[in-house]
């Protein structure tokens, strides 16, 4: 079934650490979020807030997004670093965000990278949705700093949701 509401954001990595927060912020706006995902991710996306949930695997990027919102989506986050492909979800005229390399526009799309800057009340407020259980940061696995190395491999590995914990002696 087509998705019409607006405004319509794709997001990348959407089961992922940064996606998923995005998805969750996103959410939390009142967008309609179609995730991009790894197979079997669909219902972590789902359950952060995304509306619909496609494959990364797709062979054609664009034209799975396309089945669910036909015209394109206003815009799509790529935490996942898809980059070309991921131009072909979008509408013409619409707006691409990532957090690595930029594409090539193209269709009238502008395309802009995310930087971090300090914003202490953002940061305020983010930590308020985290506490209040608005905004989740599952841990997939916690570490003692004296076994940093064992937690490096851990990170090498991870291919779910959630953060690794460096835990300090006595905490």
């Amino acid at each position: 079934m087509p998705i019409s509401s607006w405004p319509r954001v794709v997001v990348t990595g959407a089961a992922g650490s940064v996606g998923g927060f995005a998805v969750e912020l996103a959410a939390a706006r009142g967008f309609t979020i179609i995730g991009v995902v790894r197979e079997g991710q669909q219902q972590d996306a789902l359950g952060l807030g995304a509306t619909a949930a496609v494959s990364a695997a797709a062979v054609d990027l664009g034209a799975a997004v396309r089945e669910i919102v036909p015209r394109g989506a206003d815009a799509l986050l790529d935490t996942a670093s898809i980059a070309g492909p991921a131009l072909a979800a979008i509408r013409d005229g619409g707006k691409y965000v990532t957090v690595t390399g930029l594409p090539a526009a193209e269709r009238g799309i502008d395309v802009f990278r995310s930087g971090g800057r300090m914003d202490a009340p953002a940061l305020h407020a983010l930590a308020n949705m985290a506490t209040s259980g608005r905004l989740h940061t599952p841990v997939a696995h916690t570490c003692s700093i004296d076994n940093a190395r064992a937690a490096y491999a851990v990170f090498g590995e991870r291919t779910g949701r959630g953060r690794l914990v460096l835990s300090f002696p006595g905490t």
